[in-house]
């Protein structure tokens, strides 16, 4: 990306698909600038 930048996101399902994982790091110039960390859930 420009600027330095460099962003990993990794999304993992549950087996029942109800539940997904959201962690993302981003980092500029290798240095970890911010990190998500959220759980996604279906409702009904």
């Amino acid at each position: 990306m420009k600027g330095g930048l460099r962003v990993d996101q990794w999304l993992t399902l549950s087996t029942d698909a109800r539940i997904a994982q959201n962690h993302m790091i981003v980092r500029k110039l290798g240095i970890t600038v911010a990190t998500l960390d959220e759980t996604i859930r279906k409702v009904g």
